[in-house]
């Protein structure tokens, strides 16, 4: 996924590769899952599949909604499945609530990475890894792994990713914040812009790295800063819940309940309003909602009256 807000890219692309050829970089990680906004399976690319689907794609009152699967780019995951809403906070503010679920295999990563800018972490004791990578501490960056056959299909890429820094028991809501800079001077003043990511449960271990974009055009990032959650086991729900802002915080605070696959977050805005969304893999009550039945529902409840904004069967 992508964000753009209050005129900028939030969580960009990478780039065009620095030689579109048989290079390392671009199949070890510029075109690798890893440097991408998506979640890693069993420290490998994603298979060349482009079939993907769409469970639903739906729009209500102040929140558009999709849901999509994958089931040929991992073939050991028998889901790969992101459901992703974008949600209006205010007339001006809004946040996107994430979560991708993973069945199969044995080692997932969730990778997100923000704009340029300098971080800063909440609720994460960050310990600085001594050297190397996040491929491990003697090997170096770009090294070369011996996988360069077939277009490196089983290229990891973690060996592009430096500077690493870890939770290995993160708390409940661990937070990263970036504090945008306006690389390509959209603004003709400064403007102060946030992108925070809220981490609900992370279910494992937290990273912070630094990875490189393609340094071929002028005013490109050096570094942009990763930010990944990690979970050893076959079967993982990541939740995360992403805060654009200027000035003040959109969000006050949230809260997680699961109830068997079926996700619920509680998300009280500094306005005072709570929203309550609600994912799962099939149709299931939806307390909020009166007990309708729904695979993902949004309600909102201000000045003591729920509404609900969008149901989907």
């Amino acid at each position: 996924i992508g964000l753009y807000g209050y005129g900028l890219d939030l969580m960009p692309d990478i780039g065009y590769p620095e030689h579109a050829t048989v290079w390392p970089s671009r199949y070890e990680w510029t075109s690798n899952t890893i440097s991408h906004n998506t979640v890693v399976v069993d420290r490998k690319k994603q298979a060349e599949s482009f079939s993907g689907t769409a469970r639903f794609v739906k729009q209500g009152e102040g929140i558009s909604a999709v849901e999509v699967y994958a089931d040929k780019v991992y073939p050991q995951a028998s889901l790969y499945q992101r459901t992703t809403a974008l949600v209006d906070a205010s007339e001006k503010s809004f946040y996107v609530v994430d979560i991708f679920r993973v069945r199969g295999g044995k080692e997932h990563h969730y990778s997100i990475h923000g704009p340029e800018g300098e971080v800063e972490a909440e609720g994460l004791s960050l310990v600085a890894q001594a050297k190397g990578t996040l491929m491990g501490e003697d090997v170096e960056y770009a090294a070369k792994l011996g996988d360069g056959t077939d277009y490196w299909k089983d290229a990891s890429g973690f060996q592009y990713l430096y500077n690493v820094r870890r939770d290995k028991r993160p708390g409940e809501r661990p937070s990263l914040t970036w504090k945008v800079k306006d690389t390509w001077g959209v603004h003709p003043k400064p403007i102060d812009v946030r992108l925070r990511v809220n981490m609900v449960n992370p279910p494992g271990e937290v990273i912070v790295a630094d990875g490189d974009p393609p340094q071929n055009k002028p005013g490109v990032p050096r570094r942009l800063t990763y930010l990944l959650q990690s979970h050893q086991g076959d079967s993982t729900t990541f939740v995360n819940v992403i805060e654009p802002y200027s000035g003040e915080r959109v969000i006050k605070n949230i809260e997680r309940t699961d109830r068997g696959d079926t996700v619920t977050l509680r998300i009280t805005l500094a306005s005072g309003r709570v929203d309550y969304i609600t994912s799962s893999n099939s149709l299931q009550p939806i307390p909020s909602a009166g007990s309708a039945k729904a695979r993902f529902a949004a309600v909102t409840e201000e000045n003591g009256k729920r509404q609900t904004k969008l149901l989907v069967e």
